[in-house]
């Protein structure tokens, strides 16, 4: 478990310090890489499986990553949350809709529903404040990385809170 928040965390960490250090968004996209691949070799090396989301969130950084510093152009790095947001409400809706129930079989049919519902709606929310913070021109580069390393995660947090109340509750 530790491994895996340190898997979650040191990319974003990688993103607000470098950001913060070099205030150049092409060096910091450069090291994001590097680290998501550093990330990459050691899972390989020491023998670990692949997390599917590992794999897919290295593919966008990968993508993403290469196009921002390819054309010279900060909106590919920009989209890339909402990709990963749209990949992720994908994923639920699809689950959904085929009733592949990811989350625990022992809750009611009808919260699960409500669980999917809000976690898709959670995600889409995400991506459209995304798109706002990063290009609306009301904030600046800085902002947004801010926003992108620091603000989602306790919006997250606190939307968990909510769905945990939420479980309780029924």
């Amino acid at each position: 478990m530790p491994l895996k928040i340190l898997n979650y965390l040191l990319p974003l960490t990688t993103i607000l310090v470098s950001y913060q250090y070099y205030q150049d968004i092409y060096i910091t996209t450069q090291l994001i890489l590097l680290v998501t691949l550093c990330q990459m070799l050691f899972i390989l090396v020491s023998k670990k499986s692949f997390d599917i989301l590992n794999i897919i969130s290295f593919a966008v950084i990968l993508i993403f990553g290469i196009l921002t510093l390819y054309t010279k152009n900060h909106i590919y790095i920009k989209l890339k949350p909402t990709f990963i947001y749209i990949l992720l409400s994908l994923y639920l809706y699809i689950n959904y809709i085929y009733k592949n129930n990811i989350f625990i079989n022992i809750i009611d049919i009808h919260i699960v529903n409500k669980l999917y519902i809000s976690w898709i709606g959670f995600f889409i929310l995400l991506s459209i404040i995304n798109i706002f913070i990063a290009f609306s021109g009301y904030f600046s580069e800085s902002q947004w990385i801010f926003f992108k390393t620091c603000g989602i995660i306790l919006i997250t947090l606190i939307f968990t809170m909510l769905q945990y109340y939420f479980l309780i509750k029924n």
